[in-house]
C-alpha cells in the first residue's frame, strides 16, 4: 500500500509534530481540529520548526517550501475520507477519543474488507451463535417462555448489521445493500471451510449477481427505448418502464404512487406499455409484469 495522504486528528504538539514529519517526507498531511485557532497555531509551529532547521542549514529554503506545501488543514471530519492513513492525536480525553474512533470507523474504508468482515462475523458468532445457527432464541421471564425468532432467516440479522457498515467494502459513505450476502454456513458451530474463504466466495458470487443485474438493467433500458421510439405513448411510459425493470411487477396503484400520478394516468401508462410489448397483458389479479426478449 502506498501512503500519499495522512490525516492527523489534533493540531497540538503531537499532531503538528506528526504532520511535520509527514510533510518533510513528501507526504500530504491533513491536520484536523475543531478549533481554527489551533490549526493556525499548528501550521505556525511547523513553519517555525522548519525555520530553525533552515537556520542550522539542515534543510534548504526550497525544502522548507516543499514541506509546507504538503501541510493542509480542515475542521471537517468527512475530509479525512480521502486519506490513506489517519492518526489520532487528540486531547487525552477517553470519551472524546472513543467518539473520534467510532466516527472514523464509520467513515474510512477498509483496505482488507474480507478480513474486516470476518472479524465482525467472529464477533457475531461469539455473541449470537445459538440465535444465528438455530434461528430462534429462548427467553424465560416470570415463569413464561418466549421465543425470539431470527427475522427472515438466520443470516439476515447479521447481513443487515453489515449493510449498516458500507465502509467494509471500501465505499465510504455510499449505501450498500448486503442483506442475503452472508451464507448461513458462516454461522455454523463448525464451519466446513475457514470463514474468510466462505466470505470471499459469497462476495464473489454477489459481485457476479450484481454484474448480471446491471447488464440486464442496461439491456432492458435500451430495449424499452427501442420499443417506445416513434410511438405515441404516455410521457410517463419511459419512467414507468424503468420502475418495472428495477423493482419488478407492480400494480397500477403502485405505479401511480411511484410516479405520483392519478390512477387514470397509471392505467394509460399500462396500456401504452402493453401496446409496446413491454408488459404482459395485465388483469385485475395480475400486476404489471415486465417482458424482456430472450437473449
Amino acid at each position: 500500500m502506498t501512503i500519499k495522504t495522512v490525516g492527523i486528528i489534533g493540531a497540538g504538539t503531537m499532531g503538528n509534530g506528526i504532520a511535520q514529519a509527514c510533510a518533510v517526507a513528501g507526504i500530504d498531511a491533513l491536520m484536523l481540529d475543531v478549533n481554527p485557532v489551533a490549526l493556525d497555531k499548528g501550521v505556525a509551529t511547523i513553519s517555525g520548526s522548519l525555520d530553525r532547521l533552515l537556520k542550522k542549514e539542515k534543510i534548504t529554503a526550497e525544502q522548507k517550501a516543499a514541506a509546507m506545501s504538503h501541510v493542509k488543514t480542515t475542521s471537517t471530519m468527512a475530509d479525512l475520507a480521502t486519506c490513506d492513513y489517519v492518526i489520532e492525536a487528540a486531547t487525552e480525553n477517553e470519551g472524546l477519543k472513543v467518539k473520534i474512533l467510532k466516527d472514523l470507523d464509520a467513515l474510512l474504508p477498509a483496505h482488507d474488507p474480507i478480513a474486516t468482515l470476518a472479524t465482525l462475523v467472529e464477533q457475531l458468532r461469539t455473541e449470537e451463535i445459538d440465535f444465528l445457527e438455530g434461528g430462534t432464541e429462548v427467553h424465560e421471564f416470570a415463569g413464561a417462555t418466549f421465543d425470539r425468532p431470527a427475522p427472515r432467516g438466520a443470516a439476515w440479522a447479521a447481513s443487515l448489521a453489515v449493510a449498516m457498515r458500507p465502509q467494509l467494502f471500501g465505499l465510504g459513505a455510499a449505501p450498500l445493500a448486503l442483506a442475503g450476502l452472508m451464507p448461513r454456513s458462516v454461522f455454523r458451530s463448525e464451519p466446513e471451510d475457514p470463514i474468510p474463504a466462505l466470505l470471499g466466495s459469497a462476495v464473489a458470487t454477489a459481485a457476479r449477481w450484481g454484474q448480471d443485474d446491471l447488464e440486464t438493467l442496461h439491456r432492458g433500458l435500451e430495449y424499452g427505448q427501442e420499443c417506445l421510439a416513434g410511438r405515441y405513448a404516455s410521457s410517463h411510459a419511459p419512467a414507468a418502464w424503468t420502475l418495472l425493470l428495477g423493482l419488478g411487477p407492480l400494480t397500477r396503484a403502485d405505479l401511480a404512487r411511484g410516479l405520483k400520478v392519478t390512477p387514470r394516468t397509471a392505467s394509460q401508462i399500462a396500456l401504452a406499455l402493453e401496446q409496446a410489448g413491454l408488459i404482459a397483458p395485465p388483469t385485475q389479479e395480475r400486476p404489471l409484469q415486465p417482458v424482456m426478449p430472450r437473449r
